[in-house]
């Protein structure tokens, strides 16, 4: 079976689209290539988190915004745009070089389990979404991908992550 061209969109920042915010801001734009990473639940333990937070923290004291929260700068209109992006950057940075560190019990190395998780996200590969490329690191996953206009990404990925679980689980 041949399949069609896939013609990959980038993010507008004129057309539609949604925000939502926890760690990172996340914008979500139907029939747009999106790179996604999502992580094993150990890959960042308690204390990883904690200090992770701490050198946030410490960021925000050595700027002057030591009694503000991190959405809050971020959020705020008196806070230089620039002083945003730095923060972003160190945020994201930190967050990044954790993360790559391998913590937790790292189970993607493991043939097996990384192509179970392989096979989950290649599943509707060309029906619901088109998968540019991925990788899978020991702990976590990253994916470029561009769901069609008619399906959710989030929705897409918490069935991607769902049926993983249980695959690796019966692997194990």
């Amino acid at each position: 079976m041949t399949q069609d061209k896939v013609v990959w969109n980038v993010f507008d920042p004129e057309a539609e689209w949604q925000e939502t915010v926890r760690y990172l801001p996340h914008r979500d734009q139907s029939n747009a290539l999106t790179f996604v990473t999502f992580r094993l639940a150990d890959s960042m333990p308690k204390e990883v988190l904690e200090l992770w937070q701490s050198e946030v923290r410490d960021w925000l004291n050595r700027n002057g915004l030591a009694l503000r929260s991190v959405n809050d700068v971020l959020e705020s209109n008196t806070v230089p745009a620039e002083t945003k992006r730095l923060l972003r950057k160190h945020r994201d940075r930190r967050w990044h070089d954790h993360l790559d560190a391998c913590h937790g019990e790292c189970l993607l190395r493991q043939t097996a389990v990384a192509a179970e998780v392989a096979k989950s996200i290649l599943h509707f590969d060309g029906q619901r979404y088109d998968v540019e490329r991925f990788v899978i690191m020991p702990n976590h996953v990253h994916v470029l991908i561009q769901c069609k206009t008619e399906f959710d990404l989030r929705k897409q990925f918490r069935e991607i992550q769902r049926y993983s679980a249980r695959q690796i689980n019966k692997v194990l």
